[in-house]
């Protein structure tokens, strides 16, 4: 089960993950940890450098921001690992996330709902699971402690 650094003094989580690009290249990637979001998503030039056409969208989804509604278009990404995990043909969106935001994307409720985390700030860590049965969540109990 991973154990995951992050730099508690930024006030937020960002963690690394890698994409694959449209052609199987894979690309390091920082990802803001965002429970309020609904979907994952990425920077327009993030998803340019992944090979994406991002011009060439004819799905959306209208998404609220602290800035007010907007229409955001959908991609599907080839592949995604995170905490140890491998999401392939996963639905991202197009985000204009702005410079202030320090990550190439967030990961949201659709990605993040498929782990436990425990989130020591004290430590900067971050433990996550993927949800498989009682005696994996046992075992994510005790890191969990020993994290402490």
């Amino acid at each position: 089960m991973p154990t995951i650094p992050f730099d508690a003094r930024r006030r937020v989580i960002i963690v690394e993950a890698v994409a694959f690009a449209l052609d199987g290249r894979p690309a390091d990637l920082t990802v803001l940890v965002d429970t309020g979001a609904v979907k994952t998503g990425f920077r327009r030039s993030t998803l340019i450098g992944l090979g994406i056409d991002v011009d060439a969208a004819t799905e959306f989804l209208r998404v609220s921001t602290a800035s007010g509604s907007l229409e955001v278009p959908i991609f599907n990404l080839p592949q995604l690992r995170v905490f140890g995990a491998i999401f392939t043909n996963l639905s991202v969106l197009c985000l204009p996330l702005p410079p202030t935001v320090p990550a190439d994307g967030v990961l949201g409720f659709d990605v993040l709902s498929k782990f436990r985390l425990f989130v020591n700030y004290r430590r900067g860590i971050v433990v996550a699971e993927p949800f498989n049965g009682i005696w994996h969540g046992m075992r994510f109990v005790w890191q969990a402690i020993w994290a402490l």
